[in-house]
């Protein structure tokens, strides 16, 4: 019955260590990414995106944005949008949505942050966002 209790209570530390390192590494991962909240722009000769970013108390970050196709040609209908709305964990500066859009596919948008600036990569954008709307892209903070 020692025996058992004994490895009960070792069992018990094992996991409250782990809890507690565990905590402390998200705490000061969340920490080390304070520099990623703020509005991110991008604009190149026919396009506009706009990203904010906001980093959340638990190490996740909510994003919001859009984005503009056909801001400089003459059309009736005003230029193409698409949003993004979503909230993701960041692991190692990065952070990654995925959405299903049927038939096996999905979009995917993967966020870098580095100082002062994002690089946005996209896999699958046609027919999730508008025509020609994208997000990817070298943007810069403001």
């Amino acid at each position: 019955m020692k025996l058992f209790l004994k490895n009960v209570v070792v069992v018990a530390m094992v996991f409250l260590a782990y809890g507690v390192i565990h905590a402390f590494e998200a705490y000061s991962e969340e920490q080390g990414y304070s520099y990623i909240s703020g509005r991110y722009v991008r604009e190149t000769e026919n396009e506009k995106a706009k990203l904010e970013v906001t980093l959340m108390s638990d190490g996740r970050v909510h994003v919001t944005g859009l984005s503009l196709w056909g801001t400089k040609t003459l059309r009736d209908l005003g230029p193409n949008i698409g949003e993004v709305d979503f909230i993701a964990p960041i692991k190692k500066g990065r952070v990654i949505y995925i959405e299903p859009m049927g038939k096996g596919r999905k979009y995917k948008l993967e966020l870098i942050f580095e100082k002062n600036r994002l690089i946005a990569k996209e896999r699958d954008a046609a027919g999730y966002l508008g025509l020609n709307v994208s997000f990817a892209g070298e943007y810069r903070k403001q």
